[in-house]
């Protein structure tokens, strides 16, 4: 299973557990969760509850809820190498650290980095 196929099955699982929709697919080995900061499957989550209330999620929230979540994971997967991070996604490496500025997409400290700063 390469990467884009895992983050679109921890997707799905993510939202069965919700209780959203039901598991298609099984992962081979347990994913491991994202980080808080590029959860972007709460605003799916947000997304189902609200059509169920008679209200709107606009699609650009939508889309960049989205697109942080792939980018961040990506950007991990890679150890935050832009130019292969690019490459999987299939986008110019311009327009990844556009993206990366216009979300202000940042790593995640370190335990060791932590230890330093505080």
């Amino acid at each position: 299973m390469n990467f884009e196929e895992a983050i679109v099955v921890e997707a799905a699982e993510e939202a069965a557990a919700a209780g959203e929709l039901n598991p298609v697919v099984q992962p081979s080995e347990p994913l491991e969760p994202a980080p808080a900061w590029k959860d972007g499957l709460g605003l799916m989550a947000e997304l189902y509850a609200s059509l169920g209330a008679g209200e709107v999620v606009p699609l650009r929230k939508i889309k960049a809820e989205t697109e942080i979540y792939v980018i961040g994971r990506t950007l991990e997967h890679t150890r935050w190498n832009r130019r292969a991070a690019a490459e999987l996604l299939k986008i110019s490496y311009r327009g990844l650290l556009y993206k990366i500025r216009q979300y202000n997409i940042r790593p995640e400290p370190t335990a060791f980095q932590s230890n330093i700063q505080g």
